[in-house]
């Protein structure tokens, strides 16, 4: 008596979208995977329906050879099927996701000289590195006035990159000390 054993089974995790990632395969034999919060995970069992494939998430059912979700919380997901007898076999696959968070991005300011004079019209140089789990596509720098965030500069890229160095110019004016 032998198991029914789902040979064909894949698990394609897509991250979200703002990280610029690529789907991926997570390996059919792993019992248990981090994944992004916010992935999509898509099943397929790879065996037909009269197999009666069932997937258990949680507890929650559904029957079917294909299963997707979009991952929200730590879960358990199983897969039940029935063999040629008609008897059923639970849990023929099974596998724990947990969710990971994304963490902020780190940026450092590279500059050598910290106490610069500058008066209304000239520009400051920033040198900026940062780093992120998932990449950068846009950074955004800011000051705080009166309880409220003022935006001073946006930088925004074409290419997702978990890791970047630029140097821009911000503009010193009125509105970044006296905003209305």
């Amino acid at each position: 008596r032998r198991r029914p054993n789902p040979e064909t089974l894949t698990v394609t995790v897509t991250p979200p979208a703002y990280t610029g990632a690529k789907p991926w395969a997570l390996n059919a034999d792993a019992r248990e995977s981090g994944i992004l919060n916010g992935s999509r995970i898509a099943i397929r069992s790879g065996v037909p329906a009269a197999r009666n494939p069932l997937f258990r998430l949680d507890g929650a059912t559904h029957a079917a050879p294909d299963f997707a979700f979009v991952l929200q919380a730590d879960c358990a997901v199983t897969l039940d099927l029935t063999d040629a007898r008609g008897m059923t076999h639970p849990a023929v696959w099974s596998c724990r996701f947990t969710r990971v968070n994304d963490r902020p991005p780190e940026v450092r300011f590279l500059n050598r000289d910290l106490n610069v004079r500058a008066g209304f019209g000239d520009s400051l140089t920033l040198s900026l590195e940062w780093q992120d789990d998932y990449g950068v596509t846009a950074l955004e720098l800011y000051t705080l006035h009166e309880q409220r965030e003022v935006p001073l500069k946006r930088l925004t890229f074409r290419e997702v990159r978990r890791t970047r160095a630029d140097v821009c110019a911000l503009p010193v004016t009125r509105e970044m000390f006296a905003p209305n």
